[in-house]
């Protein structure tokens, strides 16, 4: 059911925003479980060209997705490239790495949807 009068509570972005309310309203736990199930969609969305040239060009990769593509994509290419998506130790990220700045769906308590 949707209201006439819902405006968005703008956290930072319109996602964070509803984000912010979903996990209001029903909490956190399926908040996370809507975010996985949209990204785990039954037609098997898999790596793009694009994703896997990137794997094979940069020894490191910064994102802010929460999806699987780039990880995914290191396996079918063959590249060894560890995920880190928990806090960063600079002083310890190996040469070849997937850096994820906003969480992974490996855990879904590192995602970082409304800043919460």
């Amino acid at each position: 059911m949707t209201s006439p009068n819902y405006n968005v509570n703008f956290v930072g972005s319109a996602l964070a925003g509803i984000a912010s309310d979903f996990q209001t309203i029903i909490g956190r736990q399926k908040l996370n479980e809507a975010i996985v199930s949209l990204l785990h969609l039954p037609q098997g969305v898999t790596p793009t060209p694009a994703h896997l040239q990137a794997v094979k060009l940069f020894d490191q990769i910064l994102t802010t997705n929460f999806d699987t593509l780039f990880e995914e994509a290191a396996v079918t290419a063959g590249q060894d490239m560890p995920l880190i998506f928990h806090e960063i130790d600079t002083a310890r990220i190996p040469e070849r790495v997937i850096i994820k700045f906003h969480g992974s769906v490996h855990d879904t308590s590192s995602l970082e949807i409304n800043g919460a």
